[in-house]
């Protein structure tokens, strides 16, 4: 617990200023730079991982609280390091081999930031649907196909990308610089505009196999262990965005006055205060124990798929209540509140819906059921 605070405390110094600039990245949809130098110099992009590969060891309790911390500053900051620590630097230390070591360095250290490339328009909850093919060339692959809302491609220097191989889903590390790789324009967002989101398009990209991750086929096994992560990490993004919207409405109900007195002397106020830390502070419990039980070494698919559905609906419900006891107010730009809502919302839909994970859970409920009667499922862990 100790260290957790520590880091708290010292992403708040090394973030100072970060909160009152966010609003002006968002609208001119600026990506943060210079919060995420200050981070990068500082280590912290490594917080999670061994010092062998360049990392802290300090594990994912911390990591989820440097994730949290930086959100309730600004949520792109929690999405950028969610994608370099969780989608891409964690699968590369696991299942990176010793010839793949320079790379895995530079994204753990974040000297070189990264992309997730899995979703396309026929396979976002169903990664099985892709049509991106890899197809041997030499001592290659040629791969064929695009990707779609593609966030951090357009200043990745390595996209984690997943492709078939004789139908089988295999993932390559990727250079952004491949003369026949493309990066569309941002797409138009409801929010989270400071942190670009494409498509890609790949028109012949030649991969070297020594940049194949894992085994041909492995691709969905590294899927998945990337998104367990990743799941951890946007659930304390949720729960940063719900905090800054909690401790806006807090203070706005303390101040502000209606018929004669303060809106926090209101029952109904109070009230509803109560609710938005209730669920804020549940959600934490979920992820700060899938965070420790994957520092045990444990298999938190749906450890992790729980703390999401939880964080990210906790968030949404905390900020739209916080625009709501800002009354018309909260609908303006000038005082962040509409802008929290808008970050919540996207939370319970990437990396996973909260349908998708509510299954997840479902599953790994039923599991033990399921051997008892001689089920079997592919989706069990």
């Amino acid at each position: 617990m100790r260290a957790e605070m520590d880091v708290r405390r010292l992403t708040r110094d090394l973030l100072a200023g970060a909160e009152e600039e966010a609003a002006d990245l968002e609208r001119s949809g600026t990506f943060p730079w210079r919060a995420l130098a200050q981070l990068r110099a500082a280590g912290l992009f490594g917080l999670p991982f061994p010092e062998a590969v360049g990392g802290l060891g300090r594990g994912w309790l911390a990591a989820t609280a440097l994730i949290e911390e930086a959100s309730q500053l600004h949520a792109a900051i929690g999405a950028v390091l969610d994608i370099q620590m969780a989608l891409v630097a964690a699968p590369l230390v696991q299942f990176a081999t010793a010839e793949q070591g320079n790379i895995v360095r530079d994204v753990v250290r974040g000297g070189a930031l990264a992309a997730f490339a899995l979703t396309e328009e026929g396979a976002g909850s169903d990664p099985r649907g892709m049509q991106t093919v890899a197809r041997r060339d030499g001592d290659g692959y040629r791969l064929e196909g695009h990707k779609l809302f593609i966030s951090n491609a357009d200043v990745a220097t390595w996209l984690l990308t997943f492709a078939l191989v004789d139908r089988r889903p295999t993932a390559f590390v990727v250079e952004r610089q491949n003369p026949d790789l493309a990066v569309g324009p941002p797409l138009r967002k409801m929010g989270m505009r400071s942190v670009g989101t494409h498509r890609v398009d790949f028109r012949g990209v030649y991969v070297p196999s020594p940049l194949r991750l894992g085994a041909e086929g492995e691709g969905l096994h590294i899927a998945n262990f990337a998104l367990s992560r990743g799941r951890l990490g946007i659930a304390s993004q949720a729960l940063g965005i719900g905090e800054a919207a909690f401790v806006k409405a807090r203070d706005h109900v303390a101040q502000r006055r209606q018929f004669g007195k303060a809106l926090a002397e209101f029952q109904f106020v109070q009230m509803t205060l109560a609710e938005m830390r209730l669920r804020l502070r549940s959600a934490q419990l979920l992820c700060e124990d899938a965070a420790r039980r994957l520092d045990a070494g444990e298999d938190v698919s749906a450890d992790a798929a729980l703390a999401k559905v939880a964080a990210s609906e906790a968030a949404t419900f905390v900020a739209d209540r916080a625009l709501q006891l800002f009354g018309g107010y909260g609908y303006m730009e000038e005082y962040s509140v509409e802008r929290y809502l808008r970050e919540a919302r996207v939370t319970e839909i990437y990396e996973g819906t909260s349908e998708i994970n509510r299954l997840i859970v479902a599953r790994d409920i039923l599991r033990p059921a399921r051997r008892e009667i001689g089920g079997t499922s592919p989706h069990a862990r």
